[in-house]
Order: C-alpha cells, then sequence, then structure tokens
C-alpha cells in the first residue's frame, strides 16, 4: 500500500468488542512537537480516559474497549504503539446493544468545506433502549457532542489536536497528506448503518 505522509500527524485506532466481534474507530490527530514513543503512548491514554470517562456511560454493558494503537505517520515505517486495555472497559448502560451494523453517526467538521475536509465516525453499541424507530434522542445526540469536547480539550493538553486527514483528491493519491483541525462536532439523531460490520457467517 503506497505510503503517503502526514507531517506530524498520528493514526488513533480504538478496537473494540461487540457481541464477540470487532470494531474499529479511527482518528487522526496531529501535534507541535516530534513524534516519540511517549507521546504515541500519551495520546493513547487519551483516547483510552476519553472512552473510560466520556462515553462509555452512552454505550450498552455490550461493547468494550479492548486496546488503542497510536501509530506515527510522520515518516514511513513509523512507529506504532498498542496500549492493551485490560480487563476491557465496556460500556455502563444495562441494556442490550443494537445490532453491530447499527450506529450513530458524529460529524466532524472543519473550517474548510469539501469531502477532504470532513469525517465521520461511525458509533456502535448503541443500547436498545435508546433507540426510538429509527432515532436516537435529542438529548443523546446532546451528549456525544460535548463528550467530542472534552477530548478536544484533553488533546490540547497534549499539544496535539483532533484532525481531518485527507490523503487522496479527486481519487488521486497526494503527494503529502493534508490535516486540516476539527472545528465543530455534530451527531444526526438518525441511526446509521455500517454494511462492513454485519457479523460474517
Amino acid at each position: 500500500m503506497l505510503f503517503i505522509r502526514l507531517p506530524l500527524g498520528i493514526k488513533v485506532a480504538m478496537e473494540y468488542e461487540v457481541f464477540g466481534k470487532v470494531v474499529v474507530n479511527v482518528y487522526h490527530v496531529t501535534t507541535t512537537d516530534p513524534i516519540v514513543t511517549l507521546q504515541l503512548l500519551d495520546i493513547a491514554q487519551v483516547f483510552k480516559a476519553w472512552w473510560d470517562s466520556n462515553m462509555s456511560s452512552l454505550f450498552s454493558e455490550d461493547i468494550a474497549l479492548n486496546a488503542v494503537t497510536a501509530l506515527n505517520l510522520d515518516e514511513e515505517n513509523g512507529e506504532k504503539v498498542t496500549l492493551v486495555v485490560s480487563p476491557a472497559i465496556p460500556g455502563t448502560v444495562v441494556d442490550e446493544a443494537t445490532p453491530n451494523n447499527v450506529a450513530i453517526v458524529a460529524s466532524l467538521s472543519t473550517v474548510k468545506t469539501g469531502r477532504s475536509f470532513r469525517g465521520r465516525s461511525y458509533h456502535a453499541g448503541l443500547n436498545d433502549a435508546s433507540v426510538t424507530e429509527n432515532s436516537i434522542s435529542t438529548a443523546k445526540a446532546a451528549l456525544i457532542v460535548t463528550a467530542y469536547g472534552s477530548l478536544i480539550t484533553s488533546l490540547a493538553v497534549q499539544n496535539a489536536e483532533l484532525v481531518v486527514a485527507s490523503f487522496q483528491s479527486l481519487g488521486v493519491p497526494r503527494a503529502i497528506g493534508v490535516a486540516t483541525p476539527v472545528d465543530s462536532i455534530s451527531v444526526n439523531t438518525r441511526v446509521d448503518t455500517q454494511r462492513r460490520r454485519l457479523p460474517k457467517t
């Protein structure tokens, strides 16, 4: 696979398990400092703490965070640090989760327009009772937005910021990746689906 450098960029993968299946959410972060091992670990810790303190209370006990991986994208074959979460940290809502492919979507916006400058994060593990017909409540959506605000604040303490990373333009690989800081977060109350998260028989 073609390597495209993201200057001072870190790829963060949060690995969860829902009903025995792995679900991964990927984020990108940039820093103001040269990337070293300790910084990768610190960033991974921020994401772990974010789930533990801000997000787990919004999701079913059937989803649990197992690991957080931080990968240096500033250089080819960059260092990768994996923070194993042991014991795993489950959601705290005592209610069965919706199926793996059902998700609520957080939209990550920047000051720029266009597909290269907006991102999405699909969150599985919604508790069943929180979904009425095809939607969650506006209150729950607001709580997810607030949780993202806490993540952005925690990253700033580490001289880092959440970004939308673009590695292609009009379908053509970029020479260098472009990172644009996330300016705002929104959550549509309508639930969505990801077919690739459907369990395979």
